[in-house]
């Protein structure tokens, strides 16, 4: 099964996008978070650095894009301010809600 991806555009150049389980558990190991701290660590500028970073290079290699893997450094030059808002709204997508999973109520097996 593939990945899915989505596409955004920075620049006037499309890129794609994936936060599959392999990008979550990169994202925990770079930044030392569990998947609930997270979405907390993607609202500090680092943590979205690394993150979108992360998202980015997944969606690179699922959708087959010859581009070459980016660095920190290089997406944090893509961005400015004004054009953190296709990222920022593809991350908030993906990544678990926690408020919506602590007021999710547990199931039963029967």
């Amino acid at each position: 099964m593939k990945s899915k991806f989505v596409t955004i555009e920075i620049d006037g150049a499309e890129y794609p996008v994936c936060f599959n389980i392999n990008a979550l558990r990169e994202i925990e190991q770079v930044s030392g978070k569990s998947i609930g701290e997270i979405e907390g660590y993607a609202k500090t500028i680092e943590g979205l650095t690394v993150v979108s970073t992360i998202g980015l290079n997944h969606g690179r290699r699922v959708s087959g894009d010859a581009r070459e893997k980016l660095t920190v450094d290089q997406v944090g030059d893509l961005f400015d301010l004004d054009g953190l808002a296709g990222i920022v709204n593809v991350i908030a997508e993906f990544l678990p809600d926690q408020k919506k999973a602590k007021a999710k109520p547990a199931t039963e097996n029967r």
